[in-house]
């Protein structure tokens, strides 16, 4: 494990976490289990690459 340093492992985390709140949620909702996953995983990309669309790629000071 001393490849990984420790922003990448809580990156991990975080994206693993908020996955599995979403499908949480879906799951309440009466979706199945298989459903509320890719239902999840598919709104966490998506937020994740707008997110970086709109905020990641600004003009940096060089």
């Amino acid at each position: 494990m001393s490849y990984l340093n420790t922003q990448t492992m809580l990156g991990t985390f975080t994206f693993l976490t908020l996955i599995l709140a979403v499908a949480a949620i879906a799951r309440l909702l009466g979706l199945g289990m298989s459903e509320a996953l890719y239902i999840a995983a598919l709104l966490v990309i998506g937020l994740v690459s707008a997110a970086y669309r709109f905020f990641g790629k600004r003009p940096g000071k060089d």
